[in-house]
């Protein structure tokens, strides 16, 4: 069993109660949030039909609370080192769920704002498989240096002592690429395909366009401070880091599917009292494209 000294028995717990506070948190911010967004899900969602985005949004939305369970799992104070480290790798590896299907959606929504184009879908599908691949591959061989001692704490029992954390780092580094690249890819069509299809007077177009770029600004900053922590802790606590970013990556998710689902219910609430109004039929046929694609209609 590996061992600590004092000194860095004093850091191993200092840095596990920071954890420890991080993740409680992301957990209580996703509980607050399930029952926030709760009356808007069983409004917008339950009556619609089933496709890809509703499957991926309940799919993530639920499985959250079997990921909550795993990482209360690892608070217990009666595991053995073996035990903190399969808890630990239970925990990793429902965190690498939460990122691919956070990603899936992620990247869907590029997808649709493409206008649901061919090879925008090939091309995503090449990028997102390397990066996530590459990305996931580092972590597990995180998680397969990691080794754990025990001490009675009210941090709890399990303490990482040896772990090769730079690898996680070059992970979040991977991650970041996937969501920078995604980012740059929705600026892109916004600012050039939509401005010259007149497509600026969509709200729903609009509210899709702000909010995942302000997503996608909100989890690069996330994983840079990942990256930070990473290269910068002389600790293999790493992993615990990842959680917060895992979860309210899963939030941001579910939330942008919910509130674009919103806005298309009223988008079409109002196009029934403009029933008279003539528009371009390109506008249309695009507007209902993307109705289809991001609303689940």
């Amino acid at each position: 069993m590996a061992t600590l000294d004092g000194e860095s028995l004093v850091a191993a717990l200092s840095s596990a109660r920071t954890s420890n506070y991080l993740t409680a948190a992301a957990n209580a911010l996703f509980l607050v949030d399930y029952l926030h967004t709760l009356p808007d899900e069983i409004r917008y969602m339950w009556p619609a039909q089933f496709g890809i985005p509703r499957t991926l949004f309940f799919a993530l939305r639920y499985y959250l609370f079997a990921h909550i369970a795993l990482s209360m799992n690892t608070f217990r104070r009666n595991f053995t080192p073996q035990g903190c480290k399969a808890a630990a790798n239970a925990l990793d590896v429902s965190t690498v769920v939460l990122i691919a299907v956070s990603e899936v959606i992620l990247y869907y929504r590029v997808y649709a704002f493409s206008g649901q184009s061919r090879k925008m879908i090939a091309f995503l599908a090449v990028q997102c498989t390397g990066l996530l691949t590459g990305a996931f591959v580092l972590i597990g061989k995180f998680m397969g240096t990691v080794q754990y001692t025990t001490f009675p704490s009210p941090e709890g029992a399990c303490l990482p002592v040896i772990g090769r954390i730079f690898l996680l780092g070059i992970g979040f580094c991977l991650l970041l690429v996937n969501v920078g690249s995604a980012m740059a890819i929705m600026v892109y069509i916004g600012t050039q395909k939509y401005r010259t299809m007149g497509l600026n007077g969509s709200s729903l177009l609009r509210v899709f366009y702000r909010d995942s770029v302000a997503y996608f600004v909100l989890l690069s900053l996330l994983g840079a401070v990942n990256i930070a922590v990473c290269f910068n802790t002389s600790d293999s606590h790493g992993s615990v880091i990842a959680q917060p970013q895992a979860v309210i990556h899963a939030i941001l998710s579910t939330r942008m599917l919910l509130h674009l689902r919103a806005w298309a219910h009223w988008d079409i609430e109002y196009e029934d009292d403009m029933h008279n109004a003539v528009y371009p039929m390109r506008i249309v046929h695009h507007h209902q494209v993307s109705l289809d694609t991001v609303a689940f209609r």
